[in-house]
Formats: C-alpha cells, structure tokens, sequence
C-alpha cells in the first residue's frame, strides 16, 4: 500500500531531529499475510518514526452515513489520547480522509492543536467530482496552518479551492547515495538497453495515466533529437 506520497513523507519524517509518532493505518486482521508484514515491517529501525497502527479505512465519506462517523469518533479518540494536552501539530499526508479527522481532532482543543496538509494533486480532482469532498477540502486547507504542495501546479489547485489557504511550494526529493552506481552497473545497463556512452537518457517513473502527462515527455524527446542535441 505504497505509493510515491508515502515513500517522501517516509523519507521526511524517519530523518526528523525528534521523535515523530505515525498513525499508519492497519490492514484487516484475516489478511494473515499482510498482518504479518505490517508486524515486520513495524519491528524495524525507522529512524525518528514511533509506528502506532489505529484503523484509518474510510470507504464511503459521507456525513450522512453512521458508519463513517462512528470510525470518525473512534480515530479521533484514539489520536487525542496520543497527543495529550499539550501543544502538538498533526501533519496530514492528504486533505482526506486524514485532513477530515484532523480537523475533528483540532476542534477538541483549537488552541493547542495545529495541522500541517500535504498536497499532492490528485486528490484535488476527486474533491471536484463530490459536492462534500470539495467543501471538505476546503475547510481542511483554511484550518491548516500550511498546506505543502509538491509543485507549483498543485498550489494553483489547492487556491482554486481554497484560495485563503497558506501554501509553500516543497518539491519532493531523493536520496542521492540511491542512484550512485559503479562504472560496472552502469555498462551492465547500457548493454541491457543497447545504449552507448554519448546516447542521452530519460527516465520519468509514474503510472501511465493522463495526469502524468508521459506523452509530453516524449515529444520533448522526439523535440530535443530533431533539433541534434
């Protein structure tokens, strides 16, 4: 259940000068394999990160549905018990379902209690597409004291539909020692691709969707071989 959100946040946040703890949603407990794997997983070195697994799985969001308030309640007890008292910020990785119950969970105690959304994109277009998504979304970045947008396009969406909210511009980034490979493994892929040493390579990693706009990476391609370089 990792996707490219998850693994920078991850990233961030095990290299936190503080201990941070995570609320990590929990897969169903008749999924042995994957129960299994949370538990290994969990029991490894994470850095700055303290694991807690509560049950973060909202199906249907909707004010109308019982359930959903009932897991509302529930998650939101169980973080308050967490966090205490004192002053404590909540960092979502998105405006929902994570934004929704930080905002729950800042109206116990609006005074002590900050969030900080991640913004990704994606998710701004499913807001759209739900009249209750889209005023939730809403609420959720004006109450953040920061909304962290990955790129300047996902700023111009989070003001679209907030446009009071507070953004910052933070790109993702990597781990450089990750792409250090030796004069062998280099050769080993230039064969395995048929590439020479003067031959430019571009690699854009993503799902094939519209959104991620592959097609014009290879007219940039197809652009920068036409004019020689």
């Amino acid at each position: 259940m990792i996707g490219g959100a998850h693994h920078w946040l991850y990233n961030v946040y095990s290299r936190w000068p503080s201990p941070v703890t995570v609320f990590a949603g929990s897969q169903p407990n008749n999924d042995a394999d994957t129960f299994d794997r949370e538990r290994v997983f969990d029991a490894g070195d994470h850095g700055s990160l303290l694991i807690r697994r509560i049950d973060l799985s909202f199906p249907d969001i909707n004010f109308l549905n019982f359930a959903f308030w009932k897991k509302l309640i529930a998650a939101v007890r169980l973080i308050s018990a967490e966090t205490g008292r004192s002053q404590a910020t909540l960092h979502c990785l998105r405006a929902f379902p994570d934004g929704i119950l930080a905002l729950a969970w800042k109206a116990l105690a609006p005074r002590k209690r900050q969030i900080v959304t991640f913004a990704h994109g994606e998710e701004i277009g499913i807001a759209r597409s739900s009249r209750q998504l889209k005023i939730l979304s809403y609420w959720v970045y004006r109450a953040s004291t920061l909304v962290i947008t990955n790129s300047s396009n996902t700023e111009t969406l989070v003001r679209s539909l907030s446009p009071a909210a507070q953004t910052a511009v933070i790109h993702p980034g990597v781990t450089l020692t990750d792409f250090l490979f030796s004069e062998e493994e280099l050769e080993h892929g230039r064969t395995a691709y048929g590439c020479t040493h003067d031959d430019m390579v571009l690699v854009t990693v993503a799902r094939m969707e519209v959104r991620k706009n592959h097609a014009n990476v290879l007219k940039a391609m197809r652009h920068l071989l036409d004019s020689g370089l």
